[in-house]
């Protein structure tokens, strides 16, 4: 390994570790019952699994297996077909209501992107790729002059399009990714709000909510007054800009980082000045001179000045933190669309996302386009537990009107720590509106869940049945991220669903990994899944800095499940990890993967505390690659788009589509479980989840272990 790189995995893996984040993975695996598959047996169950997708046609393969001798197998083929149909008529439906009801095309691509997929094709559809193309075009122009949150707003539905429309048709076109363009203009988005929350949301009228960021304040209130002292926002910045320089896969111009955190802080003020916030020009005059002379300037001397810049010119109208945090947005947008920082101010926010549980009230706020507030809470949280369904519309919160307080003035509310109670006045799906009193409390995150839930633990998680079909003993396991300590609870999981299957009459016969919308994590978590499923050969590959090559082996003494027949969905909106672990195991002929091309974020970030441990730099730090396959056994192919945009992604076995929509409701109807408490309950005659891709992995796996038997 190359020293340079060597020097950098210690500092990430020791830093990292320093925050608590990141458990210690030094606990020894559970171990499992191996499947006992010999050599010869794992190079049939090869062949079995190649014969079973050789056409990688959906409808061949449907019909192949309506003819298999089995009756379980044309049982989970009819459902397919029958749950196919049903989709496709939900989708062209919707395509029509939206056509007959909308005339904006903002709007329609916006619905589109939930409700469609690219073969729905009608006439009066506009062409969605053209669409595409278009709002990239005017998200840029937006831009350009200045109107951020419109900027973000056709930069995000320009992303939605990419996921309906066919891979092909914008492979080759050389335009700047939507998502980087949401990305910064985001960032701005909060830079502004934390100066003037007023401005932001005249500017930002529907802009898209974002689960991080902190509430609606005004100058005035705590956050201004909490900021740490001027000594930390330097030197927090400072190592911001020292990691991008020594840790980025890239080696970069520090002059440039520099005159993007420059430039970013001259466009915020003046759109802030622009917008009537009342920031002295001679404070933007000192930010310009800097840009103009920042050349090869040492970082902690250009800072300092940038601080004293503020502090004597700016005459307390911004906050604090505002020159050291534009600037190292600014620095991080500069080399790709995955680095980031993750300020103070954001830290709590973010530690709540990623950990086993937090204080709040358990939902999550979706703001349409149209500027509705649509709430989805959480499974088992305090909401559903008071009464709050799926896709309530929020109209008041303690009796103000939503579009007085925006969604961001919820999550204000909610964080405050002396509240123990919040009002939610919501319109149901029937049109009935209700006030729903909320005790905010305990929200328990749950990242594995199983076939159907069994009981609830002490401390509120739930129990699965992990067995989707209890005969054939096939397990179903659906892993929503990355998370530290993933690989030990897939196994504890495991075991389960192995003691559940010789309750029934034997070993584990099968089993489907359910990968759609997990966007990723950590990439040890995801080595250590493959190598469950595989005792030999790279299981991950990486390249750094100078394309310097990280190659991560296989232990056969952690691949107990090795031949065991295998289904892995994906979606669209399967990324990186995911695409790992579903790329590398379809590639070495140990899974099939069904579903739709995954997102293509190819790209490993380390996550890095920076001078101050509530300060975290998000910081790429090199590239995936998968192994290719089939004649070209051996060479190795990126994932991600920015870097192999003609070949991104992984594409499954056999394609098999739904909206984005239906997606949602069949992963939420899969994955609910009940707490028990207040209404939340489970209705004990509910329906089953109508779900083509598992009904389709149940029935290729049955035809799978039944050749091996034979």
């Amino acid at each position: 390994m190359h020293p340079s790189m060597m020097t950098g995995s210690f500092r990430i893996g020791a830093l990292i570790a320093s925050t608590c984040l990141i458990a210690s993975c030094t606990t020894p695996l559970p171990r499992l019952e191996p499947y006992s598959a010999s050599h010869s047996m794992e190079s049939e169950q090869t062949v079995s699994r190649d014969e079973l997708v050789s056409t990688g046609n959906l409808e061949e393969t449907i019909e192949s297996l309506l003819k298999n001798p089995d009756p379980d197998v044309r049982r989970h083929a009819v459902h397919v077909v029958r749950m196919l149909d049903d989709l496709e008529d939900e989708r062209r439906s919707a395509i029509l209501e939206i056509m007959r009801n909308e005339s904006d095309d903002l709007e329609i691509a916006s619905r589109w992107a939930s409700e469609g997929d690219e073969e729905d094709r009608i006439q009066g559809v506009p062409n969605p790729v053209e669409m595409r193309d278009r709002f990239i075009s005017e998200a840029i122009e937006a831009e350009r002059s200045g109107e951020l949150a419109k900027a973000n707003r056709l930069a995000s539905v320009a992303m939605s399009m990419e996921l309906i429309v066919e891979d092909d048709a914008i492979m080759d076109r050389v335009m700047e990714r939507p998502l980087r363009i949401s990305a910064r203009n985001t960032d701005r988005m909060k830079n502004i709000r934390m100066v003037d929350p007023r401005i932001a949301m005249t500017m930002s009228d529907s802009e898209f909510f974002d689960d991080f960021e902190p509430g609606n304040e005004s100058p005035s209130e705590h956050r201004w007054r909490t900021e740490e002292e001027s000594r930390h926002r330097v030197m927090n910045t400072r190592r911001v800009i020292e990691y991008l320089d020594d840790l980025h896969v890239d080696e970069i111009d520090r002059s440039i980082v520099h005159e993007s955190g420059l430039d970013e802080i001259v466009l915020v003020t003046r759109k802030l000045i622009d917008e009537g916030h009342p920031i002295p020009g001679k404070y933007l005059e000192a930010i310009e001179s800097e840009r103009s002379r920042c050349g090869e300037r040492r970082t902690l001397d250009l800072l300092l000045d940038l601080e004293m810049a503020q502090t004597e010119l700016a005459e307390g109208t911004l906050p604090p933190s505002f020159s050291m945090r534009v600037f190292g947005d600014g620095a991080a947008s500069a080399l790709d669309g995955q680095t980031s920082v993750i300020w103070p101010g954001e830290f709590e926010q973010y530690t709540k996302a990623v950990g086993r549980g937090y204080r709040g009230i358990g939902v999550r706020i979706e703001e349409e386009i149209d500027g509705t507030v649509v709430l989805r809470p959480t499974n088992g949280g305090p909401a559903r537990q008071s009464g709050i369904r799926n896709g309530d519309i929020l109209l008041e919160v303690d009796g103000r009107d939503i579009e007085e307080i925006g969604a961001r003035g919820l999550s204000e509310v909610i964080d405050n720590e002396g509240r123990e109670w919040i009002e939610l006045l919501v319109e149901h799906d029937d049109g009935v509106r209700e006030t729903v009193r909320i005790r905010i409390g305990p929200v328990v995150n749950v990242n594995i869940t199983g076939w159907r839930q069994t009981g609830l633990l002490q401390d509120g998680r739930p129990t699965w049945w992990w067995l989707a079909d209890d005969r054939r003993r096939i397990g179903y396991l659906r892993l929503e991220r990355f998370f530290s300590g993933g690989a030990h609870a897939v196994r504890t999981a495991l075991q389960e669903a192995q003691k559940q299957a010789l309750s029934c009459g034997g070993r584990l016969e099968g089993l489907v990994l359910d990968l759609r919308s997990n966007p990723g994590g950590q990439v040890f978590v995801a080595e250590e899944i493959i190598n469950l499923f595989m005792g030999d050969g790279p299981v991950f590959r990486s390249i750094g800095r100078g394309g310097v090559m990280e190659t991560e082996y296989a232990d056969e003494n952690h691949s107990e499940l090795e031949g065991i027949p295998l289904v892995i969905l994906v979606d669209e909106l399967s990324a990186s990890a995911s695409e790992v672990v579903a790329g590398q195991l379809k590639m070495n002929g140990k899974a099939i993967v069904l579903g739709e091309r995954t997102f293509g974020k190819g790209s490993i970030q380390g996550l890095i505390p920076a001078s101050s441990p509530d300060c975290l730099v998000r910081v790429t730090i090199g590239w995936y690659q998968l192994p290719v396959g089939g004649e070209s056994r051996g060479e190795w192919r990126f994932v991600d788009r920015d870097i192999s945009p003609g070949d991104w992604g992984v594409q499954p076995d056999i394609r098999i589509a739904a909206s984005a929509e239906q997606t949602r409701r069949m992963i939420e109807a899969r994955s609910m479980w009940h707490s028990g408490v207040g209404l939340d309950v489970r209705i004990e005659d509910h329906t089953e989840v109508e779900d083509p891709s598992v009904e389709l992995a149940l029935g290729l796996l049955i035809a799978w272990i039944n050749r091996i038997d034979h």
